[in-house]
């Protein structure tokens, strides 16, 4: 009886091999599809936006660096009757030096002798303020608007928002121009000229957290699978077989032997039991003088032998 199958054959042949005969799927079972599972893993890896970080500290780096260069003593020179008095000549000169702009004597004793330097640093932070929290890129023209989404993330509260062409960073030079102080005069001269002398970028692109989400993204993506009905031609004799058709013939070779041999071998146990042991319970009962000689024995093998092939022609079917 070993000749005989407790399963049903399913062939599988190599891409190129030709088929030596047909191979119909026995029943319906699902295919993988790679080709379209990597479509939707790009997909989805190319609708994750470009991160790009905020730096919250900037500012405060900034008005350090403000205070630090408002904090710069006048020189001073020695007056007619012996007096030191402060040079607001030279002092207007060395401070415009340093800031790119022209600054006059009454200025800079303005800013010096009265005081005035508290609120010019706090207008230096008012005008730096909605410039930071805007975002100053470093590469003029990144991040760029493009078909691929970028967020920016703030570092200190880790909210995002997304950027459009009206919340795009600014660059060096575009911030700069906000704070031209050409139009301004006096103090207001002064906190311009030094807020855009302490200016710095405070927005880069995230490339290692970018990469992390698209590859979240991508393992994210459930495998794509496509449906083989029973009956279904998979590969017909003379074939040369298609990587499409190997990996179809795989397919359908690992249901069939997957979970059912098992389940046909003891199905078919059962049926060779029942009809051994029906005759004979037949005989027992109902035949006077029962017993088993080589008649009941070539009967109960050809009953076998067809039981079998009766199985055989079931799991063809199947």
């Amino acid at each position: 009886m070993t000749g005989f199958p407790f399963s049903a054959r399913a062939p599988v042949y190599a891409v190129g091999e030709v088929a030596a005969e047909n191979v119909k799927a026995q029943r319906d079972f699902t295919v993988p599809d790679e080709e379209a599972t990597r479509a939707r893993q790009r997909a989805a890896a190319d609708a994750v936006p470009d991160v790009y970080d905020l730096d919250p500290g900037a500012l405060d780096e900034a008005l350090e660096e403000a205070a630090s260069l408002l904090a710069v003593p006048p020189p001073s020179v020695v007056g007619p009757v012996g007096p030191v008095l402060p040079d607001w000549e030279q002092t207007a000169r060395d401070l415009g030096g340093r800031l790119g702009t022209e600054i006059s004597a009454e200025t800079a004793r303005a800013l010096f002798e009265t005081g005035s330097r508290r609120r010019v640093l706090e207008r230096v932070r008012g005008l730096l303020r909605p410039l930071f929290r805007r975002g100053i890129a470093a590469t003029p023209g990144e991040p760029a608007v493009a078909a691929r989404p970028r967020v920016l993330r703030d570092l200190g509260t880790r909210e995002e928002r997304p950027l459009t062409s009206w919340t795009l960073p600014l660059s060096l030079d575009e911030a700069r121009i906000a704070l031209a102080p050409e139009e301004a005069q006096g103090m207001e001269r002064v906190a311009r000229a030094v807020a855009g002398h302490v200016l710095r970028p405070n927005v880069t692109r995230n490339a290692e957290e970018t990469a992390r989400r698209r590859e979240e993204a991508r393992n994210a993506v459930a495998p794509v699978r496509y449906l083989i009905r029973r009956g279904e031609m998979i590969v017909r004799e003379g074939d040369r077989v298609s990587p499409e058709q190997e990996r179809r013939l795989r397919a359908h070779a690992e249901l069939v032997g997957t979970g059912t041999g098992g389940r046909r071998a003891l199905g078919l146990v059962a049926l060779w039991a029942l009809g051994i042991w029906i005759p004979f319970e037949y005989g027992r009962r109902n035949v006077r003088k029962f017993r088993s000689d080589h008649r009941d024995r070539v009967f109960l093998g050809g009953l076998v032998l067809a039981l079998a092939l009766l199985e055989r022609g079931w799991l063809a079917a199947a």
